[in-house]
């Protein structure tokens, strides 16, 4: 998501973001940068719920309680595109 998009979308992006039930969120940014860094989860952590993208969690090496998720955000790239 570039940053106009962003900033003209922000409480739709925050909720959207919010509602998915994954350990491990990217925006602009791939999952895999969290399960490399010790601070963050990973996992479903998603216990007594019917879809869930997997069970326990892992990382969390600050202690954090009752983690439901970490997110990752980063800036929007695009090769060639200066209208961003």
């Amino acid at each position: 998501m570039d940053d106009k998009t962003g900033k003209a979308h922000a409480s739709t992006a925050v909720d959207a973001v919010t509602r998915l039930r994954y350990g491990a969120i990217g925006v602009n940014a791939m999952p895999p940068v969290i399960s490399v860094d010790p601070a963050l989860t990973w996992g479903g952590n998603e216990e007594g719920r019917e879809f869930v993208s997997g069970r326990g969690d892992f990382g969390n090496l600050l202690g954090y309680g009752n983690v439901e998720k970490s997110m990752v955000t980063g800036g929007f790239m695009s090769p060639g595109r200066t209208d961003l």
